[in-house]
């Protein structure tokens, strides 16, 4: 009977740990439905890419900084990995395209396939007024066809920082990071800086690095600096740079 009743209970607990088990199963696929790892457009980890936005803007570098800002809040996300610019810029070397500019979809298409990115970026900033609007779409390389589209607006160049953050918390709540997450992490103007000229020469001097430009790089990095002198990010990619150089001289 003892015998009989430890068999019970052991029975008991392994019943409990399956219930259990399935149940944070359920709670973590139910945390996520409407978004595209709850649909299955995604998985954990996959790869995205951030393709170049398009500039309906007269101002011909803001669309860059506007790409290179929204990358690095999604690059914030533990859901889904993000390519980085240097990789998407060697993709497309190797398929004998150019880089730094809007390209057609089925060019970004075509290179998530070849990358193994499951899904991309596309979007464009427009003028509105004296103000911007900005639209993000998630593409599924497989089909081809857009899982989500977001929007944000700034009513002026002081809100673009703002606006940029509204898409990256957006996409990365709508590919399946938990809310609790997404509102824990650092405002994008923590990470980098709220001065927009500062970020526009910071994200400048990375494509520069990243295009084999030190030099001008280096020369961005500290007008970024001098634009906004707290600016920690700009001075840890100075010292990278001049560390890449050879030496070290701030």
């Amino acid at each position: 009977r003892p015998r009989r009743r430890r068999n019970e209970m052991i029975v008991g607990a392994l019943v409990s740990v399956a219930l259990i088990a399935a149940g944070i199963a359920w709670f973590g696929q139910e945390g996520r439905a409407g978004t595209l790892i709850g649909d299955d457009v995604l998985a954990q980890d996959d790869l995205v890419l951030v393709s170049e936005f398009q500039n309906r803007t007269g101002d011909s570098t803001l669309a860059a900084t506007v790409t290179d800002a929204v990358r690095a809040e999604l690059q914030q996300t533990r859901v889904v990995e993000v390519m980085s610019q240097r990789a998407m810029w060697n993709g497309l070397s190797r398929m004998q395209v150019g880089h730094g500019a809007a390209l057609p979809d089925s060019v970004v298409r075509e290179l998530a396939e070849r990358e193994g990115a499951k899904a991309y970026v596309a979007g464009d900033i427009a003028r509105i007024g004296g103000g911007y609007q900005l639209t993000a779409r998630v593409v599924a390389t497989a089909t081809g066809g857009e899982a989500l589209t977001v929007r944000a607006t700034a009513t002026n160049d002081e809100g673009l920082i703002g606006a940029v953050e509204e898409i990256g918390k957006a996409l990365r709540r709508g590919i399946g990071e938990s809310l609790r997450s997404v509102r824990a992490a650092p405002a994008l103007s923590r990470v980098t800086t709220p001065s927009l000229p500062a970020l526009r020469a910071y994200m400048a001097s990375l494509r520069a690095e990243n295009d084999n430009q030190r030099s001008r790089g280096i020369l961005l990095a500290k007008e970024a600096i001098a634009l906004a002198a707290n600016f920690a990010a700009a001075w840890g990619a100075l010292y990278v740079m001049h560390s890449n150089d050879g030496h070290v001289q701030l």
